[in-house]
């Protein structure tokens, strides 16, 4: 195995929790009447020092090694005496030292190559703070950062992320695939998309820029995008070309995309940038939705970049709290608890996987209905993939039957969802068909109904 390249390996350690839990970023809760200091420094708990001293054999406290407690009973007895010792220094050594001392004054500094790393995620932070202590500062009257920022969202920004989205999956799955035909490749879909996707590039971030910077990070990090790391480069650039034009140079928004654009792919950049928003938006005081798209999206990324620990930890808090705070059937619960799904896929637990998979799919019949799946399951775009990721489930066991079954109801959902031109839907279908020709022949004329659908 060749060494990992150095613009590759971590800057920093594994990432630490904050002093705010993610329940606390979450569920909001009542003002309290207690009064507590508002500086950041309060908040740090203090622990007493460890005991240094040791047990003597006569009972005695002694702060050093008990080896070394007959001298110091000694140098007791004596202290008198001895408190104050007058020594003179060594004339060779203090000249040594001073000559030293005079060479290193009257030598230029030496040259220390800056760090880019370094630089361009000191960059980053920098002007995530300035635009967002901003943005904040300007929300419109009558609404609250938290609403603003982390509920609103715009018809461009939805589209061009999920394009993106969809296209980088595409090709990661092409990258894993042993299909050899160019034309049956996931990827043939992905490249139209991605250029289509150019398009709503400006509206996107200038409708919706949360969201943006917030994809900007996760969707467009160096893990996401390794099965071909100069798609990242290239989109990275054509984003900063658009933010100079509809911004200017010096904007925010337009170093960031510069700065991820030369960073020679480093993953710490890309997390710890998102790491920075999260900490930005905990000084809200009301701040559960934009906390929520943060983390989900920090866990997921965590997830790709294998730390698959911390990333569970923040994912299964993350799906506790959702459920308190926004309830069991909430699109945020919903979100999350696929994503943990994810997680036992990634791990092959597909028992655990599977049950995940159907809470999110799952709704209560209203009463005196009978149960029919369009009443029974979620009609939306999370139940569209969830039930893509269940028919993944039953076909790793083989169970090829439930696979189709989960598929066609994938499909029938994505289609009155996104419609049959999108990149999502086109892909479900692919699946489906291709797992009808390639283990149900006896009923190919369904599969090229399924495929007349998309071509129309």
């Amino acid at each position: 195995m060749s060494p990992t390249p150095a613009h590759q390996q971590a800057i920093s350690p594994p990432i630490t929790r904050s002093a705010l839990s993610i329940a606390d970023l979450i569920i909001e809760t009542a003002p309290q009447s207690k009064q507590r200091s508002e500086s950041p420094a309060d908040t740090i708990e203090t622990y007493p020092s460890p005991a240094l001293s040791s047990s003597t054999p006569g009972g005695q406290s002694c702060a050093t090694p008990a080896s070394s407690c007959a001298w110091s009973e000694d140098q007791n007895r004596d202290r008198d005496k001895q408190l104050v010792h007058t020594r003179l220094p060594n004339p060779h050594n203090l000249s040594n030292f001073e000559a030293q001392i005079r060479a290193l004054a009257e030598s230029p500094p030496p040259f220390i190559a800056p760090d880019s790393r370094t630089r361009t995620l000191d960059i980053i932070t920098l002007s995530l703070r300035d635009y967002y202590d901003w943005q904040i500062r300007n929300v419109p009257d009558g609404i609250s950062p938290d609403d603003f920022l982390g509920q609103g969202t715009t018809d461009a920004s939805q589209q061009y992320w999920s394009s993106i989205k969809n296209a980088i999956y595409l090709i990661k799955l092409s990258a894993s695939s042993a299909q050899s035909d160019a034309t049956q490749r996931p990827d043939l879909r992905a490249w139209p998309a991605l250029s289509e996707a150019g398009r709503d590039a400006a509206a996107a971030m200038t409708s919706q820029p949360f969201d943006f910077l917030r994809n900007l990070f996760a969707t467009l990090s160096p893990a996401n995008v390794r099965a071909r790391p100069e798609l990242r480069t290239i989109l990275l650039q054509f984003l900063a070309s658009e933010a100079n034009h509809n911004f200017s140079p010096t904007h925010p928004i337009a170093r960031i995309c510069t700065e991820l654009s030369n960073d020679q792919d480093c993953q710490e950049i890309s997390r710890r940038a998102l790491q920075c928003m999260v900490d930005l938006f905990s000084r809200l005081g009301q701040r559960r939705f934009v906390s929520f798209k943060l983390l989900d999206s920090l866990a997921t990324l965590l997830r790709r970049n294998g730390e698959f620990d911390a990333a569970m930890v923040i994912v299964t808090e993350l799906f506790k709290a959702c459920r308190q705070e926004f309830g069991p059937y909430s699109e945020q619960t919903r979100a999350v608890e696929n994503e943990l799904a994810h997680f036992y896929m990634v791990v092959d637990d597909c028992d655990q996987a599977l049950q995940h998979c159907m809470a999110v799919i799952r709704r209560p019949p209203p009463e005196g209905l009978d149960n029919n799946p369009k009443i029974a399951f979620h009609q939306d775009g999370i139940a569209a993939h969830t039930m893509e990721d269940v028919a993944e489930i039953y076909e790793r066991r083989g169970d090829l039957e439930q696979a189709l079954v989960w598929l066609e109801r994938a499909a029938d959902v994505a289609l009155r969802v996104w419609g049959p031109q999108a990149v999502a839907t086109g892909h479900i279908i692919d699946k489906l068909t291709t797992l009808k020709k390639e283990y149900a022949n006896n009923i190919l004329e369904s599969a090229r109904d399924w495929e007349a659908i998309v071509e129309r």
